[in-house]
């Protein structure tokens, strides 16, 4: 297939005031092509990411197998969060581009 346009995946911003992922539960910005991963923006009081042994549940941007884009940025606003069994935040990269860094202080406390 070739590409003729270098498109980048959307924002999504997601608003709650509690939310919680389990069973395969994710949110993300993904690219398939040579654009880029999108935004991904969650602002929450109580922020909780539980995951399951064969099921993956993320807040993420990626750039996938055959993109050659960057995994976008993701920003967490949360007074509490909980990350368990392998829960996960990331922003990846698993074509020939790169991954975004997260923010050092990706939530607020």
């Amino acid at each position: 297939m070739t590409w003729r346009r270098r498109l980048n995946a959307g924002t999504v911003a997601v608003t709650a005031r509690e939310l919680e992922l389990r069973d395969g539960g994710q949110i993300s910005s993904n690219t398939f092509g040579p654009g880029n991963g999108g935004t991904v923006e969650v602002r929450a009081d109580r922020l909780v990411i539980v995951g399951q042994a064969g099921r993956c549940c993320h807040i993420s941007s990626s750039a996938q197998e055959g993109s050659t884009g960057r995994g976008g940025p993701v920003t967490m606003n949360a007074r509490e969060v909980e990350l368990r069994d392998g829960g996960q935040i990331s922003s990846n990269a698993y074509g020939v581009g790169t991954p975004d860094r997260l923010p050092s202080k990706p939530i607020n406390c």
